[in-house]
């Protein structure tokens, strides 16, 4: 039905207690069972009758049909018996507490508002909470008998029928300079010259300053700190610790999903019981070399929440059990991405532009397959030991939060918490010396990944990093920058293409060109991107250019603080990148405090387009001669 029915706020019950939380219906039959990795349910609720959809990615040997019988179980159960007074309050209690989030900062308030009029209804953003609040376990029986039935359903399965990219396709293709540029099948289009909007000016002198909110201590041995914000009844928390290099490379991301499959003292479903019952969210994850746990939940949880992230932070249950799940997932995983151009241009441009031990290279799928089933628990609770602990942890909390409680409450969580340490410090990686290109064959693929870069040898803190990010988001960020606008817009060659810097939070990064291509248009697009690279890398920015990017990077920045959740996330990140909290009230004077000989100086001096890294992931046109467009 339409978003303005009243039964909708009764289908988006259901949706929620069947696909979203650790003991939904869905996770506890299939994901749980082995049988899938994820299972997504959900209403489009739009101004015209739509779809409830319900999309399950396999695991394993899972097959298709045990995976839709089971699903269709699971939907035939919940029409004959209903559910639970206890399913209903938690999916209740999660989409309120998610309500609550859609209104952190300016930008989620107008998308909300804006869909509330889109679907017919503007009122709907004011009375949407109402409605859910008032959802019984007879409205969800009602719906799903009125709505879920299979004589009104339509399943598409996507079966692959080729195999994946293996180490040997990916590895043993000789390392060669890249072919000279052939003459493209058809002209290639003259780009038009770039259209700019005039710039505003860039505010350097703002009267509100995030700093001067901000309250920093050292409490129970961490780094706190607490910004509160205008934002109502929602908190975000984001805690980081550095990790080191394990004996094995995957140990990282391991143990920080096994920190979400309980402690000594709560197992899963008590941990995952309380995060229901207050509609919180915890994800633990390992981000640029640092292990991350985001939590968001609404102002009275907060104590609950703090209290439970230390519990899982200090006293993981590391449990055979989990471990033995959490390898079988991470394998389907791992041999799901062998099959994604994406993916594996990725970790292929990493082993090129990294060496061995460098926290930014990543493993083979051989290798990646070999340490996932290689880990013990023992390797487990060793790493923990080794580098979970407050010496280096830093956690920032936002939003609608008073300095001095979430400080006791902090003390009180983490009183007496040991270890820790802070990683020693990687070499930067080399410059490439020679042209080198990979080819990663994945057949039956409509399109070819491309990476086009090199390491630059810079963290985001040295000086010639914002120069060099000016000038390329210049060349590939937004619908303005040189390679959307030609190799996009006018030539249409491609509909993504994008340049940025990545992976130099706290180690040295690389410089990137990412863009795909059908396979009939690589040749073509791959001279395009070499013409506008080498017009950039000659002859650089334009004053234009630069006021508009300038301008653009600052805005950004300013409007992304606007919400509790990115400001918390960028006050982590600056934290991380070993700059003070004030960086952040700097960063529009900087900006524009940069020059037009610095930017162009940059790219000369920082960038070798001749000795770059390029890497083809995909059906390339020797294995696809004719490939076919959806």
């Amino acid at each position: 039905p339409r978003a303005t029915h009243p039964v909708s706020p009764a289908l988006s019950v259901l949706s929620d207690l069947l696909a979203d939380g650790l003991r939904c219906r869905f996770y506890l039959e299939l994901t749980d069972a082995g049988l899938t990795t994820d299972v997504i349910a959900y209403p489009e609720l739009t101004r015209d009758p739509s779809l409830f959809l319900i999309t399950a990615e396999l695991a394993g040997d899972s097959t298709h049909e045990e995976v839709e019988t089971k699903l269709l179980s699971v939907l035939s159960e919940v029409r004959q018996n209903g559910v639970t007074d206890k399913e209903t309050q938690h999916a209740i209690a999660r989409l309120n507490t998610q309500s609550a989030f859609s209104r952190d900062g300016s930008t989620t308030i107008s998308e909300s508002l804006t869909e509330a009029i889109a679907v017919g209804d503007w009122t709907l953003y004011h009375t949407w909470d109402d409605s859910i609040a008032k959802v019984t376990p007879a409205d969800v029986k009602r719906v799903a008998n009125q709505y879920l039935n299979t004589d009104q359903s339509t399943t598409g399965l996507f079966i692959p029928t080729n195999p994946p990219a293996t180490e040997a396709t990916a590895e043993t293709t000789a390392a060669s300079p890249p072919p000279k540029s052939k003459k493209p099948d058809k002209p290639t289009t003259t780009a038009s010259p770039l259209i700019l909007p005039k710039a505003p000016p860039i505010v350097t002198d703002q009267d509100t300053k995030i700093s001067s909110n901000i309250r920093r201590t050292r409490t129970a041995g961490i780094d706190l700190l607490v910004c509160p914000t205008a934002t109502k009844d929602a908190a975000t928390i984001v805690c980081t610790i550095p990790l080191g290099p394990g004996k094995n490379p995957i140990l990282p991301s391991f143990m920080a999903a096994m920190l979400e499959y309980g402690t000594t003292l709560k197992d899963v479903e008590e941990l995952t019981d309380i995060l229901d019952s207050t509609g919180a969210h915890m994800e633990f994850s390992i981000e640029d070399g640092a292990l991350t746990a985001f939590a968001r939940c609404l102002k009275k949880d907060l104590p609950t929440v703090i209290s439970l992230l230390s519990e899982q932070l200090r006293l993981p249950l590391f449990h055979r059990e989990d471990i033995q799940f959490l390898r079988e997932q991470l394998i389907s995983e791992t041999t799901s991405g062998t099959t994604d151009t994406d993916v594996q241009a990725a970790v292929a441009f990493s082993r090129e532009a990294f060496p061995q031990g460098h926290p930014n290279r990543q493993l083979s799928p051989d290798e990646a397959l070999a340490a996932i089933k290689s880990i013990r628990r023992k390797d487990l609770v060793d790493f923990h030991k080794q580098w979970v602990g407050p010496a280096a942890a830093t956690l920032v909390i936002t939003g609608d939060v008073d300095p001095a409680s979430c400080q006791t409450q902090v003390e009180s969580a983490f009183k007496n918490w040991q270890g820790g340490q802070t990683p020693p410090p990687s070499p930067p990686a080399p410059k490439p010396t020679s042209p080198t290109q990979r080819i990663v064959t994945i057949p039956g693929k409509e399109s070819v990944s491309i990476i086009l870069g090199q390491p630059t040898g810079l963290t985001y803190r040295d000086p010639d990093s914002l120069p060099l990010a000016i000038a390329t988001a210049a060349l590939g960020q937004g619908f303005t920058s040189r390679l959307l606008s030609t190799v996009r817009d006018v030539e249409g060659l491609t509909y993504g293409i994008q340049a940025g810097l990545l992976g130099n939070t706290a180690t040295d990064g690389s410089w990137q060109i990412i863009a795909s291509f059908a396979p009939d248009s690589l040749t073509q697009g791959m001279s395009s991107i070499r013409r506008e690279l080498e017009k950039w890398h000659t002859h650089g920015l334009t004053a234009d250019e630069l006021a508009y990017h300038q301008s653009a990077l600052a805005g950004n920045h300013r409007l992304n603080l606007a919400s509790s959740q990115n400001l918390a996330l960028a006050l982590s990140t600056t934290i991380r990148r070993g700059l003070n909290p004030e960086w952040l009230d700097q960063y529009p004077a900087k900006v524009a405090a940069v020059t037009l000989d610095q930017v162009n100086t940059s790219i000369r001096r920082l960038i070798d387009p001749a000795n770059s890294i390029i890497i083809q992931a995909g059906s390339l046109p020797t294995d696809n001669k004719t490939p076919k467009n959806p």
